[in-house]
Parts: C-alpha cells; structure tokens; sequence
C-alpha cells in the first residue's frame, strides 16, 4: 500500500519539528554524559535511567519524521 505525497505544509511542520526534535536529543545527549560521570547516589541515577528513556523516545519521534517526510 503506498502512502500519499505529504504536502509542503506537511513537509515544512515536519522540518520544523525535526529541528526541534535534534535540538532536544542534543541536549540531552549532554545530560546524560554529565549524569554518566557522576552517578554515585541513587537520586542521580534515578535522573539518568529517566534521562535515558526520554532520549529513547525522542530518538524514535525522530527516526518516524525522518521515514515518513525524509528530514
């Protein structure tokens, strides 16, 4: 089954969103290497798992923009 052509409308929300998207990922790719070093107390692990699974889903919103518009 093919999917229909996104319109420009379509494809430029997409863009914007992505941009969002890698702004957000980016940031917290930085958290994570801050929370990585230090993770002795349970608070900041805590922070870290959380930190990790936010990531994994940004990762995922993204990887769908990218399949479905290509940006």
């Amino acid at each position: 089954m093919r999917r229909a052509q996104p319109d420009s409308a379509d494809s430029a929300q997409a863009r914007q969103l992505a941009d969002e998207l890698d702004v957000e990922i980016g940031s917290l790719r930085i958290i994570l290497a801050t929370l990585e070093a230090r993770r002795r107390t349970v608070v900041v692990r805590n922070h870290l798992s959380s930190a990790r699974h936010e990531l994994a889903a940004l990762l995922v919103y993204r990887h769908r923009l990218s399949d479905r518009f290509g940006v």
